[in-house]
């Protein structure tokens, strides 16, 4: 699909046929989102969300095929819906991926701080001065 935007690697559309494939799969991120949308609320507006876009797409029940919200394709489908439809999961994943990155990188420099100030103290640098 020539002069489309470039969908995250977790979303690929496939021309097949005369038709076309969207396919996306964010359960095998490296971030914890797949955990994160087994929240139920979490779970349930993502799953909201992509059913009023296959519905405002007028995409048939059909032409779904979902293991999660997070995982899922849409088959036999046209160019432009396909292009409609890799973009809006786009747009539903990319603060919830980006927002596990940036907890992540918290995260891991929070854990070196920790491990960094433990060696200090060891080391007799934290003792308490009284006057």
């Amino acid at each position: 699909m020539e002069g489309q935007p470039e969908l995250p690697k977790q979303i690929e559309i496939r021309k097949v046929g005369g038709s076309f494939e969207v396919h996306w799969d964010y359960q095998k991120t490296q971030n914890t989102l797949a955990q994160r949308t087994r929240c139920e609320r979490l779970d349930g507006y993502i799953d909201g969300f992509i059913d009023g876009t296959l519905v405002a797409l007028e995409i048939p029940a059909s032409n779904v095929h979902r293991a999660c919200s997070s995982k899922g394709s849409v088959v036999g489908i046209q160019s432009r819906s396909a292009a409609k439809l890799g973009k809006a999961i786009s747009e539903i994943f990319h603060p919830l991926v980006t927002a596990e990155q940036k907890k992540f990188r918290v995260s891991a420099r929070l854990r070196y701080l920790k491990a960094r100030a433990a060696h200090l103290e060891s080391m007799g640098l934290f003792e308490e001065v009284h006057t």
